[in-house]
């Protein structure tokens, strides 16, 4: 018992060492400290050109804009109390790869413990008078986490391209226009929720992230949560210790108007 608990310290000392170094060409993973329940991580934009603005300013635009789109739009469907508290965190030292490559297993194993919903990873580019553009890359850890476990369906890394409206590279007015990862954190939510068998959190994610994904979703992501909402409605409907309102709901319409 001592030499394996050995062991698996030595393993867990290992993978924090190798999360701590440059895991690949310009990409830094460090550890992001954030408060106990769900999270979302906000990295450190990478920045090129040569019209660099305030990154750090940026950052902060960035963090609070998301922040109060939560408290006045997220309120609508997130559960009361603790289950439905989110925190986006900024992770000022932490510069993952935009490919995604560095969200292998064992990170994101990690990630999905320490309850992170989505970690979203930026890279952008302002030259001169041109528009700038920016290369985003939403990592949702739990839908992530299951491909890994089944070894199919949606990959859960999704990515998107934006430029700036005018010549100026205005990314704080790019970013307003980012409603993806709403979206995206509903159905992390939902995916993490119904994994832990939490009826109505799961049903409330799994359903406003269909609602609002739009037709140009991945296909796989939209069929996958579509998937999940009629089994965790069934595994709702089925449990003896359940007494709430998904009783009332017919399974061949998991998601009917107004939920949520």
């Amino acid at each position: 018992m001592y030499c394996r608990s050995r062991g698996v310290q030595l393993f867990v000392a290992i993978l924090a060492l190798g999360l701590m170094l440059s895991s690949g060409a310009g990409a830094t993973i460090t550890d992001c400290p954030g408060p106990v329940g769900f999270k979302v991580y906000l990295d450190k934009p990478s920045i090129a050109g040569n019209q660099v603005p305030d990154i750090e300013f940026l950052f902060n635009e960035l963090y609070f804009l998301f922040d109060e789109r939560k408290e006045r739009e997220w309120v609508e469907w997130l559960p009361s109390g603790d289950a439905g508290s989110i925190t986006f965190v900024q992770c000022k030292q932490r510069q993952p790869s935009i490919d995604g490559s560095d969200f292998d297993s064992p990170l994101v194993d990690l990630l999905y413990n320490e309850d992170v919903l989505v970690e979203l990873v930026a890279s952008l580019h302002a030259s001169g008078n041109s528009a700038g553009v920016a290369h985003l890359s939403f990592v949702v850890v739990p839908v992530r986490q299951l491909h890994f476990e089944k070894s199919n369906g949606p990959d859960g890394l999704f990515r998107t391209r934006l430029t700036t409206s005018g010549a100026q590279a205005d990314f704080v007015e790019l970013f307003k226009r980012v409603r993806r990862i709403d979206h995206y954190v509903a159905a992390g939510l939902g995916v993490k929720a119904a994994r832990q068998g939490d009826y109505e959190v799961a049903q409330g994610g799994l359903c406003r992230s269909l609602a609002t994904l739009g037709n140009d979703a991945s296909r796989a992501l939209i069929d996958l949560l579509s998937v999940l909402a009629v089994q965790n409605l069934v595994s709702a409907q089925a449990d003896n210790r359940y007494k709430g309102p998904l009783l009332l709901l017919d399974s061949t319409q998991p998601c009917p108007k107004g939920l949520p």
